[in-house]
């Protein structure tokens, strides 16, 4: 999987307390598959679109801390991927995201069936953590 991201927005001064892995359940997985439905969960969420959403193809967001992108430059047919700054503990945050989705897995990358669809999720710690899931 290649995404590419660029002028990625992130808002200062983001509670402790808000959770990536809450974040990617109320967007990623409320829409998944639809990018529509997807982006209208990122709405309600909270997040506000981006101007380089319409250079890119796609939405992207940010609020808190945390960006939401949605089919950004990439070649699957529908992805969603919930970023957040560097944690004090990627591996917990890896094994949170997983275990939150019913997955049991040491890697990075897992290929699950949802609803009778095939998903790839991903925990990316390049530049920051971001829980993601694709359809090819």
């Amino acid at each position: 999987m290649r995404y590419i991201i660029i002028g990625l927005l992130v808002a200062t001064g983001f509670a402790a307390n808000a959770d990536v892995v809450d974040t990617f359940h109320n967007v990623c997985m409320k829409g998944l598959g639809k990018s529509q439905e997807t982006e209208r969960a990122a709405k309600a969420a909270g997040f506000k679109r981006s101007p380089i959403s319409d250079v890119m193809g796609g939405y992207m967001g940010d609020k808190a801390g945390e960006t939401v992108q949605i089919n950004i430059a990439t070649r699957n047919s529908w992805e969603c991927a919930v970023t957040r700054s560097d944690v004090a503990d990627p591996e917990e945050l890896r094994s949170r995201f997983f275990n939150s989705l019913g997955l049991k897995t040491r890697k990075a990358q897992v290929s699950a069936r949802v609803g009778g669809q095939r998903y790839v999720f991903k925990f990316d710690t390049s530049g920051g953590e971001a829980l993601v899931v694709y359809q090819k």
